[in-house]
């Protein structure tokens, strides 16, 4: 993953915490609750190593039922998402990592 830059980005750049310069800075984030709390592991650690974890926090970590860290990595995962998919060049399906296919 690259650091979020230049004007192309500026989506991206709205999604950024307050005090967080880019995305790179972002996935440097030790984990404060659940599941790797205890390990101290980092946002992009977990989002390239757990895709199931990821997965599930999709479909559970959402804002109404989220605040605090466990909102903060659900919008890490979100952005990621977003900056992935401009990077690969491919479609994906919004909130997903699921690339859309298309029929000829």
């Amino acid at each position: 993953m690259e650091p979020v830059g230049g004007t192309e980005d500026l989506a991206t750049k709205a999604l950024l915490p307050a005090g967080i310069t880019n995305m790179v800075m972002w996935g440097k984030t030790k984990f404060a609750f659940g599941k790797y709390e205890k390990e101290k592991t980092n946002y992009q650690t977990v989002f390239e190593k757990d895709p199931s974890y990821v997965s599930w926090c999709r479909k559970h970590l959402t804002k109404d039922s989220s605040k605090g860290p466990a909102l903060d990595w659900s919008r890490y995962i979100k952005a990621r998402d977003l900056v992935d998919c401009k990077t690969a060049n491919v479609p994906f399906y919004a909130g997903t990592a699921l690339r859309r296919e298309f029929c000829d």
